[in-house]
Order: C-alpha cells, then sequence, then structure tokens
C-alpha cells in the first residue's frame, strides 16, 4: 500500500502479487451540466517465483484529484520484470460525459482486469477490483465523495446552484 522497496522474505520463493492503478477524479459539475464519476484503475493480478532476499521495486499510484485522471502502479522485480497497472480515467462535465470510459485493459499478468467506467451525470464512480467508487451528488442537498476502495473512481459533481466538486479517485 505504500511506495518503496520491499526484500523477499527468507524462505519465500513464491509470491501472488496485486498490482492496482489508481483511480480518476469525478469531474466538476457546471452552471449547465452534471459531471460523470472518475473511472476505476486496472487490476493486474500475477504469481511470481522470485529469489529469497531479492528485492522488488513499487510505485504507487497516487489518486486522480477532481477532473484529472489517475496514476500508474509499476511493479519491478530486481531482475527486471516488471509490469503496470493502467489508471482510471477522468470524470467530464457536460455533453462530453458519454466519453467517461474506464481504464484500458492492462497487460502482463495471469490476469488482467480493467476499471470500471464512472457513471454518468452526476454518478458514482467507477468499482476496482477491490470495490465500489465515491457517491455522485445528485441536486443541491449532496456531494460528490472520494474514491472507497483502493484504485476505485470518485464521484462526480451535480450542476445544482452553480459550481459543484468532484470527488478525488483513491490511490492504487
Amino acid at each position: 500500500t505504500a511506495s518503496g522497496t520491499y526484500t523477499v522474505p527468507a524462505g519465500v520463493t513464491k509470491q501472488l502479487v496485486y498490482v492496482t492503478g489508481s483511480g480518476g477524479g469525478g469531474g466538476q459539475g457546471s452552471a449547465s451540466f452534471d459531471a460523470g464519476g472518475g473511472g476505476g484503475g486496472g487490476t493486474v493480478i500475477k504469481f511470481l517465483e522470485l529469489a529469497a532476499t531479492s528485492t522488488v521495486t513499487v510505485a504507487i499510484g497516487a489518486a486522480g484529484g477532481e477532473t484529472y485522471a489517475g496514476n500508474v502502479t509499476t511493479f519491478t522485480t530486481a531482475s527486471g520484470t516488471s509490469f503496470t497497472a493502467l489508471t482510471g480515467s477522468a470524470g467530464q462535465a457536460g455533453r462530453q460525459n458519454n466519453n467517461n470510459a474506464a481504464a484500458t485493459l492492462p497487460t502482463g499478468g495471469d490476469m488482467n482486469l480493467g476499471g470500471g467506467s464512472g457513471s454518468l451525470y452526476g454518478g458514482s464512480g467507477g468499482s476496482s477490483y477491490w470495490g465500489g467508487g465515491g457517491s455522485g451528488a445528485w441536486g443541491s442537498i449532496s456531494t460528490a465523495t472520494a474514491g472507497v476502495a483502493f484504485g476505485s473512481g470518485g464521484g462526480g459533481a451535480s450542476n445544482a446552484d452553480g459550481y459543484r466538486n468532484g470527488g478525488s479517485g483513491a490511490a492504487g
């Protein structure tokens, strides 16, 4: 759950690794349009044989802020094996809502799972492998929330009472 270097414990030679990209932030509602929720990050699941006491470098993707796409998460072994989990797209306001696609399907794993797309028009953020995204805002009495599970997207904002903020995505 944090970037850094990991040393494989002595006696351990096989590991099952889950790598998830971060979620995109929900869009900001405009004076005229609601915004879509951010997309969920993709997940790579890989079974690896690693030499005991070797090192692995992990770079966790930071959460996508409001109207920003998420960031990739990378996993690299000392022998050079590397794979990347892709990110969720940012939520968009207005007529662009229908372009709020999910993360591109990652590659390189034994299982490669794309994240869910954010819902349209003040909708929820997309889910990741780990669970659901933030809640979308509807009307003037609710506020969009941040992604809940690792890699999930932030909720989209409504257009009630002018501009409203979308929720941030969750880190990978």
